[in-house]
């Protein structure tokens, strides 16, 4: 029987070395499958910083644009109201010039009849 034992333990042993031979191999790819992926993720992660950058300036140029869009609006308003005033003072002009238009007519009838 120890013989047979001995066999066994052989057999066992050199199915125990082929196991460990498979799972050596299997360790190897998954570390290499491993560092495959770690590459992959600091990509990922640097292409993320760079995003984040641009998004960053993208959006300090919103708020600047935003700020000049309201500068613009408010000059645009004040350039409406001085024309709006501006019409104003037209109109009462032409009024007035026409007052003294009318008061100049007026006073020429006047001398014509004399």
């Amino acid at each position: 029987m120890m013989i047979r034992e001995k066999e066994d333990l052989r057999t066992e042993i050199e199915a125990l070395k082929t196991k460990l031979a498979e799972t050596e191999e299997q360790l190897k790819e998954k570390t290499q499958e491993n560092e495959t992926l770690q590459l992959y993720i600091s990509d990922i992660r640097q292409a993320n910083t760079i995003l984040n950058e641009q998004y960053t300036e993208k959006e300090s140029e919103i708020q600047d644009l935003k700020s000049r869009n309201d500068l613009l609006s408010k000059e645009i308003d004040q350039s409406k109201s001085s024309v709006d005033q501006k019409k104003s003072e037209i109109q009462t002009l032409r009024s007035r010039i026409d007052s003294l238009s009318n008061e100049r007519d007026h006073y020429k009838s006047s001398i014509e009849e004399k």
